[in-house]
């Protein structure tokens, strides 16, 4: 038995449990009583994250390798939250047990009030935590925002947080929700610090906390119901508003680029935008003369096809009669976006499918792209932006001029991102249901 916790009530649990072998932290009252047990070191000079101590218990029999936590959230979770992902959105999770770990309500609202015009808003929570959700409501006039406090169970909530363009938390569960779901996360740090080791391990995630130097921050290792010395400065410092407002431009950005990018599709045009792979070419993919123009901007050969991006499974069947849930399994050990090539290709541009009547199509795991396509409410096409013939780009800047003033609209977003793009898995799919793997 591994215990992580430092408690006296699960050191008697672990050591009477009757395990042959029983593992724990040194700092729980009842380690004498394991057989093994682990230095839980906490330092703030040299901060480590509770997740890489939590893993130092396996160590011994696993690997030092360092595994993040992971929720499951099941099918029927998602499909419960799945109507309020139509159009993209932005969660905050306001509430706090303690009150020194809550950012002021006041200052909720200003940040509501900066978003609440560019995304849809919903408020999450417990059922405790509605008063204050209405609170916040009730601050604001603008629609867009909308209580789900009470309403989503926490498995519900993280499903929900998967899809969002951010989620904003204290230093408090929902950040870990948000962080077992790989979402990207905005976490408000007040009276604790984010040394002591509770950081969200989103890909996409970032700390908010006062820049100002207060000799009483941090207060304590925990929460506490009021601020000690009366003032709470640590979340009502001005500070915090820099954050915020860079934080926001940045996410402002996002909108800014899918509502241009919705024009430009809808009007039959192409845009050069960031994927979940490399920096792609792409159009309505319903669109005939616009997928026409793709392949003249490239010089390429319209016998060689283009894929397809969709925002969720679930639209699959949409754009080919064949679906065989098989390969999904493989998809799910993979850390890289995977491209599958299916038979039956259909309701998609005639230009777009291979002679044999394939396509290929990639769920995507980007952020942008999912907001992009949801909104548009169709697949969009992707095709490296390299002229036929040459290497595609792996960052923004390498990508050849011609290919920059051909497309109708370059989006902004991550054009300053220095991280080279890789290509995906790329898997057939036969009609018998096995498939063959083309690019690892």
């Amino acid at each position: 038995m591994i215990n992580i916790q430092r408690y006296f009530s699960t050191g008697l649990l672990t050591a009477f449990s009757g395990a042959k072998e029983t593992i724990g932290f040194d700092k729980n009252p009842l380690s004498f009583l394991f057989s093994k047990k682990i230095k839980h070191v906490f330092d703030i000079n040299h901060p480590k994250h509770e997740v890489e101590k939590n893993n130092e218990l396996v160590n011994a029999f696993t690997d030092d390798h360092f595994y993040p936590p992971v929720l499951f959230p099941s099918p029927e979770d998602k499909a419960h939250v799945e109507p309020y992902t139509k159009t993209p959105f932005i969660t905050m999770t306001p509430s706090s047990v303690w009150f020194t770990k809550q950012y002021p309500l006041n200052k909720w609202a200003d940040l509501i009030k900066i978003l609440s015009l560019q995304y849809k808003i919903y408020l999450l929570g417990g059922k405790d935590n509605i008063a204050e959700c209405e609170q916040l409501l009730n601050s604001n006039s603008n629609k867009n925002v909308e209580i789900l406090a009470g309403k989503l169970s926490f498995l519900q909530s993280a499903a929900l947080m998967k899809h969002a363009v951010m989620n904003y938390t204290n230093d408090s569960a929902p950040l870990h929700f948000a962080s077992a779901v790989n979402a990207p996360v905005t976490a408000i740090f007040c009276s604790t610090i984010p040394a002591f080791g509770y950081t969200p391990l989103s890909d996409k995630s970032y700390i908010v906390e006062t820049t100002e130097k207060l000799s009483c921050r941090p207060c304590g290792l925990h929460g506490k119901k009021a601020c000690p010395l009366g003032h709470f400065n640590c979340g009502n410092s001005d500070s915090n508003r820099t954050t915020f407002k860079n934080n926001c431009s940045d996410i402002m950005q996002i909108q800014d680029d899918i509502n241009a990018c919705i024009k430009v599709l809808k009007e039959g045009g192409i845009i050069l935008y960031p994927t979940d792979t490399v920096w792609g070419i792409g159009c309505d993919a319903t669109n005939e003369s616009a997928v026409a123009k793709i392949y003249a901007l490239k010089n390429r050969n319209e016998e060689k096809s283009m894929i397809i991006l969709l925002a969720d499974e679930s639209e699959i069947p949409n754009y080919t009669s064949q679906r065989d849930l098989k390969v999904y399994d493989y998809i799910k050990g993979i850390t890289k976006p995977a491209t599958i090539i299916y038979q039956d290709a259909k309701n998609l541009a005639k230009n777009l499918i291979n002679k044999d009547g394939s396509v290929g199509i990639r769920v995507v795991k980007d952020r942008f792209c999912e907001a992009l396509i949801r909104k548009f409410g169709k697949p969009i096409v992707s095709t490296s932006s390299n002229v036929s013939g040459y290497p595609p780009p792996s960052v923004y800047s390498d990508i050849d001029i011609k290919i920059r003033k051909g497309v109708d609209y370059v989006v902004q977003h991550r054009q300053d991102d220095t991280n080279p793009g890789i290509p995906s898995t790329v898997i057939s799919l036969k009609e018998d249901g096995s498939f063959t793997i083309i690019r690892p």
